[in-house]
């Protein structure tokens, strides 16, 4: 009698082990704070573009920066990511013997009053706000254009964020 209960004891051990691997498993693919999995690309929702194209984006080099590539659909309004300074830049590459000016818009950046840091977002858009102006965190400053090119070949993204002087991981929610 003792060895079946001895068999019952390890059996019910090991099936409180298993329920537990199981909630704690769980409970990082739910991404509860307590516990953290790895979850891939699922970088959060940013902040700068409406829900669901703010799920969207993905970790990718650009210009040999961390980066985020979206695919994002035409008319999608771009939204500033706090109050500063919004700048259109229409120089794409300059060096002592080349530049390139764009023919249309592609690249912008977002200021941080009173500090050297940006966030710049290269994609074909219509400006919504004029260049030089200050705006407001919300405000929509541009829309993409119908006809996006690809930025970014690898990951097909037509729009690209990354960060000068600044914590990209900081505009996802």
């Amino acid at each position: 009698m003792d060895i079946l209960r001895d068999k019952k004891l390890i059996i019910g051990s090991m099936l409180s082990i298993a329920i537990l691997f199981a909630v704690f498993l769980t409970t990082g693919y739910l991404g509860l704070p307590f516990y953290k999995v790895d979850r891939g690309d699922n970088l959060g929702c940013f902040i700068m573009l409406p829900v669901p194209e703010c799920y969207s984006g993905r970790k990718i080099t650009y210009l040999g920066k961390d980066a985020v590539g979206f695919d994002l659909k035409e008319e999608t309004e771009v939204y500033a990511p706090f109050n500063g300074a919004f700048f259109e830049d229409e120089t794409l590459y300059e060096d002592e013997e080349t530049t390139i000016v764009a023919d249309r818009f592609v690249r912008a950046r977002f200021g941080i009053l009173d500090t050297s840091s940006f966030i710049v977002f290269t994609g074909d858009h219509f400006p919504n706000v004029r260049g030089g102006g200050s705006v407001t965190a919300g405000e929509t400053v541009a829309i993409t254009n119908p006809a996006g090119d690809i930025i970014h070949e690898t990951s097909s993204s037509n729009f690209v964020i990354y960060a000068e002087d600044y914590d990209l991981a900081s505009l996802f929610r």
